[in-house]
């Protein structure tokens, strides 16, 4: 659905016209979708000038306009319908505001934030916050698969995302016995930068060096390696042997990370699903290789609990695409 033909016009020229239609689709969009509609006209952002058209209609979908400030925080805009999702979002969002624990917020910090109606709608602050914090509390599980030993799966889209997305559930779910598995569903190899690739290849060229110095054809293979990062281009892809040392490099961070969960090696297995394989951003389509890939997994494990990533905001979308 991309256009294949686009022309380049100046503000003015874009000003000039009688009406302007700007449309964005994406939750990739929704900062940018900010600037441009509410924040200050700057040459940073184009389509901020938008703003001082007398006939100009921005069209976005829902999570394009996400950070908006009637989305975000409707509550600053005017009276609302106020609901206990609504309650809890702006509870939050004012100890965030005012940098204050949830249960220390007091009446004038909901009266100087365009929260008044909430108190006149919902009862007295204490019972407000002290709703709002009892919820929380009672989303907190000490004992996320039970008591009795289970077999669980951790679909981690890059090999880091389980560390850092839930680090502290694997930690529980590993010291209080459970089985636990990490599916790492794609290499990640494009997100190592060529300087740190060129450190692992250094390191391997010197050990080389230090205990097989007659490998010539060793030597010579590494030294061709660091050679092709030397004298790479910006924008140039890398090579299918660049990816696997990349990929490597992922692999074995991901392994010692698990590890210092407490998820042994035997339990780690690398999907290096197939969609993601084109060394570029922009990825293939899912197909059935990769359906068949997780689907054979579940069968050889056939875990009682599973985790997924909650998260779907990453930059490329791999973590919708692998949810």
């Amino acid at each position: 659905n991309v256009p294949h033909h686009a022309i380049t016009m100046g503000v003015g020229s874009i000003l000039s016209a009688k009406k302007i239609i700007i449309m964005a689709l994406g939750e990739h969009k929704a900062a940018v979708v900010k600037r441009a509609a509410e924040e200050e006209v700057t040459d940073e952002v184009s389509a901020s000038f938008l703003q001082t058209h007398k006939n100009s209609l921005f069209v976005v979908d829902s999570a394009a306009a996400a950070e908006l400030t009637a989305v975000k925080t409707p509550w600053i805009v005017g009276n609302i319908e106020w609901t206990p999702q609504l309650e809890k979002k702006a509870v939050i969002w004012l100890s965030r505001e005012v940098n204050k624990p949830l249960l220390k917020l007091e009446t004038d910090d909901f009266l100087q934030n365009h929260l008044h109606q909430l108190i006149h709608k919902h009862g007295s602050v204490g019972q407000i916050r002290q709703r709002v914090f009892d919820e929380l509390l009672e989303g907190i599980c000490t004992r996320p698969a039970g008591i009795d030993p289970k077999r669980v799966i951790v679909f981690s889209p890059h090999p880091d995302d389980d560390v850092i997305s839930m680090g502290g559930t694997l930690i529980t779910l590993a010291d209080q016995g459970h089985d636990v598995y990490i599916a790492y569903m794609t290499s990640g190899n494009i997100a190592v930068f060529d300087h740190d690739a060129l450190r692992h290849i250094d390191f391997v060229l010197e050990f080389h060096k230090l205990f097989h110095p007659e490998d010539q054809a060793a030597l010579e293979h590494l030294q061709a390696l660091k050679e092709s990062i030397d004298n790479k281009n910006a924008g140039d892809l890398d090579t299918p042997e660049m990816l696997g040392i990349k990929g490597l490099i992922r692999k074995t961070e991901a392994t010692a990370g698990a590890e210092v969960a407490g998820v042994p090696e035997e339990r780690l297995r690398f999907l290096n699903l197939p969609f993601y394989q084109t060394g570029q951003v922009s990825k293939k389509p899912i197909g059935e290789e990769d359906i068949a890939i997780v689907a054979d997994l579940l069968r050889e494990i056939n875990p009682h609990q599973i985790y997924v990533a909650g998260d779907l905001s990453d930059p490329h979308g791999t973590h919708r695409v692998c949810a």
